[in-house]
């Protein structure tokens, strides 16, 4: 046998191994939060609040594609409130709009949104 069969057979063995253990933690992080198994949020329970400002396209593309999934949401203005944005800035660093909470939780804007649906997340 020549050296370098024994090194691909080593570097197969090697990647198999990393492999198995990249499976046996994903199966243990979805064990532990079955939400990640890819089935939908409930969408009934669903708290979506989307921080806009008029004119912005990308806000009317975030509200458009939550009502495309059937998704109740809130719009709140930013535009008469700049205090309110200064401090959506600090918390989230983000400092473009839409800024979009889902249960609480700063997902990003519009392309975040998007990848969401794209992923079946939403």
């Amino acid at each position: 046998m020549k050296i370098t069969d024994i090194l691909q057979n080593k570097g197969l063995i090697v990647l198999t191994t990393i492999l198995a253990v990249y499976i046996i933690f994903k199966l243990m992080v979805i064990s532990k939060n079955p939400q990640l198994i890819g089935q939908p949020p409930d969408r009934e329970n669903m708290q979506v609040i989307v921080y806009v400002k008029e004119g912005c396209i990308y806000c009317m593309m975030a509200k458009d594609l939550l009502v495309e999934n059937k998704i109740i949401y809130e719009t709140i203005e930013l535009a008469s409130n700049p205090a309110l944005q200064k401090k959506l800035i600090e918390k989230t660093k983000q400092t473009t709009v839409p800024y979009i909470f889902i249960n609480n939780k700063f997902i990003g804007g519009y392309n975040d949104l998007l990848k969401l649906k794209k992923e079946n997340k939403l």
